[in-house]
């Protein structure tokens, strides 16, 4: 067994893909561990410096009112970035259940645990994995791990979680919470914050990760390390460890290491780098590492405290009050994360193909919290294409880079760590004063804004303001103009006195000045929204056009503005919808379909059909969202139209497809395993994950395509009055011209959709076929769409035969039923 593990696809298979882990190794009674595991002399315990005097603080936190417990709490997270905390309320039973539930867990049969594999798991708020990122490092770390990711459900989440360990784990959540909250209260109150508001709260602990770590006893500790050093992306983290002992912490003047000795009923707290990054400096994350003992199985409990997705990182206003300098830029905390594990991925020089797509597949996953893909394979570059470590969101850590000199000077390089950081302080052109990083933006806040995320942005830019001493509101009512240049220019509106209360600002509307509407400047009621009209920005410019030529005649036939109920609904954009779907309509001709039957010799139009049709009940089963589907038969199209496929593989294409598609649209995709049981155990695992590579490869990750489901929506929209029978209609039709090629190959996705809902209006008999309003929105004109919406009559007309998956679909009377409903005779030939 030892020469067999010696090969490196043979580790990776026996610990990942069959779920035996690093416990599985240390059960075959090996002599020698493999060389995967073998850290670099200097790594190693026997090289490092011991600080033999040292310790970290320990506090007696008892009273937590205390100034003089607080004043410790603060001095130690400044100084050492550790500290462990001893009488802090919770019962020596919870912490001893939790401690006992681990080695219960890691006890169980192989099968057990399996289940808990990322691709078995029944939840993704419980996973199993295996060091720190085996795929992608160069050495592996000697230690398993179970994960529970909390987001203040976890009374139902836990129903997933190992009954071995459920009830202990969430008794140790609900006691550990309130603990983590006082520290971050004691904490921030030391830098001068006050209160920690809806933003901080975000910022600091929108989530937290319950991790059971498990480090077996290994053959050469002398060799290996449990954890290599690293610090973490949290804000804090509050460790429970055993008697075992193993924890060592840099200390914060040299390259010397500190014991922290195991301390009955103690919990370790250490500073993560949201905090140092928050408190400008003040508060240190520090450099960490675990090593492993020769004859017992240790355990520990780190509670990991990590931000939301979307919270900004950044020196908080209140540090910054005094005219103190930013050593940190703001970050999204997503970026900083999904940074940090792009820089993982590249320490491995073998590693591209699952570097490239861990990059694009991270951002898709953070509501999951799940990773990509896993998988089994024989060969080395397979597996990279299966890595599954993109989302080891629970460890949260990482090897550290050194500190490099900042504003105002600061720590030098450590020379002994060179070439094994996985740190992104500066990585991402993070600090002030750091160079810009090749291939990075300098504005790392790329996100879209929404209402949370501009809060946010104000909040911290209004503080400067007033620390300026600048008086006046970052936001206020402007009147705005257009200049010559085109550049908008603010009136800042008159300075209230101080004292009285200020009336609801009047809203100064902005209208195309069209006969009958008010005129620019007029003034409408207080209880009007302050919000502009639903006209787009194009609509309004080209509206004065019309009135600088003297075009301002009203038509006869005004189009129903059906944005008009949505202008208080940021989620609807109403303003540049219009603006939206003319980029789209320039931009369909990038994802259109030429005609490639003629080079491919074992494929037909009819194959083709069946795939989809088979595709769209496949899409019914998974209940997917409709954007899924009509990606999927987009990608299958493009990738046949570049690539020659035999016969055999055409389904395989489809499922590589529609996993691809769904990993794109889903929150929580499908499995691979999902896709190779539906499609009856055709393929095996490495065949699908070979495809995708291929299919994104030919594609160029290029996914961001307009289908006839953008369309569609609006022009369903537009069809007014638009009912449940005749969206349901609509889609019938869109999903039959899937089926056929000769509608992808010879309609754009605009007008295949405007055809959709014309002929849908004929079947339902909707009188007038095309109205004033269609034809505005749409941009075609009925005679412009005949000939599309003849050949999807004639495809409803043999439907039931031809179409069987899409006619099961809309048979149903959740459907409205609408495939039973006979044919339009006006689009049929006589």
């Amino acid at each position: 067994m030892a020469e067999l593990l010696s090969e490196p696809d043979n580790l990776i298979d026996f610990m990942l893909n069959k779920g035996n882990g690093v416990k599985g190794l240390s059960q075959i009674n090996l002599k020698q561990i493999p060389d995967r595991f073998i850290q670099p002399p200097e790594e190693r315990l026997d090289h490092i410096q011991i600080a033999i005097q040292e310790s970290v603080p320990v506090i007696d936190v008892s009273g937590w009112d205390d100034p003089g417990v607080a004043e410790s709490i603060c001095q130690a997270a400044a100084k050492w970035g550790f500290f462990q905390i001893i009488n802090h309320g919770i019962p020596d039973e919870v912490l001893e259940n939790v401690k006992r539930a681990a080695h219960d867990f890691f006890e169980l049969p192989v099968e057990e645990r399996r289940r808990y594999l990322k691709e078995n798991s029944p939840s993704h708020t419980v996973m199993l994995k295996t060091s720190f990122s085996p795929l992608a490092e160069k050495v592996l770390e000697w230690k398993d791990y179970l994960m529970h990711f909390c987001d203040g459900q976890e009374n139902e989440h836990s129903k997933y979680w190992p009954p071995v360990s459920r009830d202990q784990v969430l008794d140790y959540v609900n006691w550990i919470k309130p603990i983590i909250r006082k520290l971050l209260t004691v904490l921030l109150n030391g830098i001068k914050v006050k209160q920690i508001d809806e933003v901080k709260e975000s910022a600091l602990m929108g989530s937290q990760v319950v991790t059971l770590l498990y480090y077996p006893k290994c053959p050469n500790p002398n060799l290996a390390a449990g954890a290599g050093r690293h610090s973490d992306v949290s804000s804090i983290t509050v460790l429970l460890q055993d008697d075992v002992g193993g924890l060592y912490v840099r200390a914060t003047e040299d390259d010397q290491w500190i014991h922290i000795a195991p301390t009955k009923g103690a919990l370790v707290v250490n500073i993560g780098d949201i905090l140092q990054i928050m408190s400008n400096d003040r508060y240190k994350s520090i450099e960490h590492r675990v090593f492993v003992n020769g004859s017992k199985n240790r355990v520990s409990v780190p509670v990991f405290v990590n931000a939301s997705s979307d919270a900004i990182i950044g020196p908080l206003p209140e540090v910054l009050e005094a005219g103190e300098k930013p050593m940190y830029k703001q970050v999204v905390y997503s970026d900083y994360f999904n940074n940090f594990f792009s820089k993982v991925a590249t320490e491995n020089p073998e590693g591209e193909a699952g570097n490239g797509r861990l990059q694009v597949f991270l951002s898709s996953f953070w509501a999951s919290l799940g990773g990509v893909f896993g998988g089994h394979s024989n060969n080395q570059k397979e597996q990279e294409i299966e890595e599954e470590e993109e989302l080891d969101l629970e460890m949260a850590s990482r090897v550290v880079v050194p500190e490099q000199p900042r504003v105002g000077g600061g720590k030098q390089k450590n020379v002994q760590a060179e070439g094994r950081n996985r740190r992104v302080l500066r990585d991402i052109g993070n600090l002030v004063a750091a160079p810009a990083v090749e291939g990075k933006p300098q504005n790392q806040i790329t996100r879209p804004i929404t209402r949370s995320f501009g809060a946010q942005l104000l909040a911290n830019a209004q503080a400067a303001v007033e620390k300026n001493n600048c008086k006046k509101p970052l936001v206020d009512n402007v009147n705005v103009l257009v200049g010559n240049d085109g550049a908008a220019k603010a009136k800042a509106m008159p300075k209230r006195e101080p004292g009285i209360k200020a009336k609801n600002d009047v809203p100064i509307v902005v209208s195309p000045d069209e006969e009958g509407s008010p005129k620019s400047g007029t003034k409408v009621k207080d209880k009007m929204s302050s919000r502009k009209s639903g006209k787009s920005l194009t609509a309004i410019l080209t509206a004065r056009s019309k009135a600088a030529s003297g075009l301002t005649k009203k038509p006869k036939d005004l189009p129903v503005d059906i944005d008009a109920a949505d202008v208080d609904n940021e989620l609807a954009a109403a303003e540049y919808v219009e603006d939206m779907y003319n980029f789209y309509k320039l931009t369909e001709e990038d994802g259109l379909v030429q005609d490639y039957m003629d080079s491919q010799p074992e494929i037909n139009s009819k194959m083709r059909s069946i795939l989809v049709d088979w595709l769209i009940e496949v899409h019914k089963k998974f209940e997917l969202v409709p954007e899924s589907l009509y990606l999927t038969i987009n990608i299958v199209d493009r990738f046949l139209s570049v690539k020659t496929v035999p016969r055999r593989e055409l389904q395989l294409v489809g499922i590589s497809s529609m996993l691809i598609a769904c990993k794109y649209e889903e929150i929580w995709a499908p499995e691979v395993s999902d896709f190779i049981a539906i499609s009856d155990n055709a393929y095996v695992r490495e065949q699908v994950l070979l495809m995708e590579k291929a299919i994104l490869g030919k594609l160029e990750w290029y996914l961001t395509v307009p289908t006839p489901y953008v369309f569609l929506v609006r022009y369903i929209k537009a069809s007014v009055p638009a009912d449940k029978e005749m969206e349901n209609m609509a889609f019938f039709f869109a999903e039959l011209a899937l089926m056929n090629y000769s509608t992808i190959i010879n309609y754009s996705p605009s007008k295949l959709s405007a055809s959709a809902v014309y002929v849908a209006r004929c079947t339902l008999d909707r009188s007038p076929l095309w109205t004033g309003t269609l034809k505005h929105y749409t941009g075609y004109s009925e005679d412009q769409l005949i000939e599309c919406a003849k050949m999807l009559a004639s495809f409803h007309s043999g439907a039931a035969e031809q179409a069987q998956g899409s006619s099961r679909k809309y048979t149903d009377p959740g459907r409205n039923a609408v495939a039973l409903f006979p044919p339009a005779k006006s689009l049929l030939p006589a």
